[in-house]
């Protein structure tokens, strides 16, 4: 008992890392992409309709040349950017899902750095613009 022990553990280990990191066929990947492409499409119009909705309103509230229509533009353009670099990264990590092991891994990480990067950089144009606007 104490000898088969070890090994059934070591079975349930191998059991569940077996479907890590594993290739999808192409065809799933493929369907997956297109989809997450047709996702990130519909979240970028509609995080354009909410910008433009935002800029409107405080262009009305306050004039189009004001510090608060200024602001209101850069909080929409930073939430455009964030949400194509979120459509991105979607279709990214679908795409990594044709590679297997470390490869896979590899390209999801480098997806989830370029997704933090582009992040940081809208919220870092949008505090620029806002500090402009001061």
């Amino acid at each position: 008992m104490n000898r088969s022990l070890p090994l059934l553990a070591l079975a349930s280990v191998l059991a569940l890392t077996a479907g890590c990191n594993q290739a999808e066929n192409q065809n799933e990947v493929a369907r997956d992409v297109a989809e997450a492409r047709q996702d990130a499409a519909e979240n970028n119009a509609e995080a354009s309709r909410d910008a433009a909705e935002q800029i409107a309103d405080a262009s009305q509230d306050a004039g189009a040349g004001s510090a608060e229509a200024r602001e209101a533009t850069a909080e929409g353009q930073k939430d455009i950017a964030i949400a194509q670099a979120e459509g991105r990264h979607k279709v990214a990590i679908e795409g990594c899902d044709a590679l297997q092991g470390d490869a896979q891994k590899a390209c999801k990480d480098r997806a989830d750095a370029e997704l933090d990067a582009a992040k940081a950089d809208a919220r870092q144009s949008a505090a620029a613009t806002q500090q402009q606007t001061r």
